[in-house]
């Protein structure tokens, strides 16, 4: 570990533990302990103050030797104009599709809680778009156990066919359209 103006940085080769003692690391990479009775935590934090909606605060990057960029990704950002006080922040969510090594968002918590799939606006607790999708796939599916329960996805496109099926034993019972 090295410093020049305050500011530390280190590369280490194998394990690191911080508040750990050498001989009581686990076989993981990187371990932070708590030797006290506190929870443990781990900050991201910029070292400026970032007001402005869509700033990135911090990112989790994962990723192995065929790409030096993200393959998956978790990362929190302004979610809207802030300051002292005001501190909106949403989280993202983000992975890589197959046959792809573009990393693309799949969800996101808003800073008004509300959750998106498929969608980086949610107006609702929990707000799934299909993006028009016609599988089945595409849309929301309750399962127990492996046996469906309940299904609702779109079934014809954009601004068509909605269907809500449910399942009894996992067999479909009841099969409702909207048009």
């Amino acid at each position: 570990i090295y410093g020049t103006g305050g500011d530390l940085a280190g590369m280490f080769s194998g394990q690191v533990g911080i508040n750990s003692v050498s001989s009581a690391l686990t076989s993981d990479d990187l371990e932070i302990r708590n030797n006290g009775a506190g929870a443990t935590a781990l900050m991201l934090r910029q070292t400026t103050s970032n007001s402005t909606n869509g700033n990135v605060l911090g990112n989790i990057d994962f990723g192995d030797n065929y790409a030096t960029t993200a393959q998956a990704q978790i990362s929190v950002t302004r979610g809207a104009a802030g300051g002292a006080g005001d501190l909106p922040t949403d989280m993202i969510f983000s992975t890589t599709p197959d046959a792809s090594a573009v990393l693309t968002e799949r969800m996101r918590i808003i800073n008004s809680g509300n959750v998106g799939i498929g969608t980086a606006t949610p107006i609702g607790k929990l707000d799934i778009n299909t993006n028009g999708s016609a599988v089945e796939s595409a849309g929301l599916m309750i399962t127990d156990g492996g046996s469906k329960v309940a299904s609702l996805w779109d079934v014809g496109g954009v601004g068509q066919a909605g269907l809500l099926s449910m399942y009894s034993a996992g067999s479909e019972t009841i099969r409702l359209y909207a048009y």
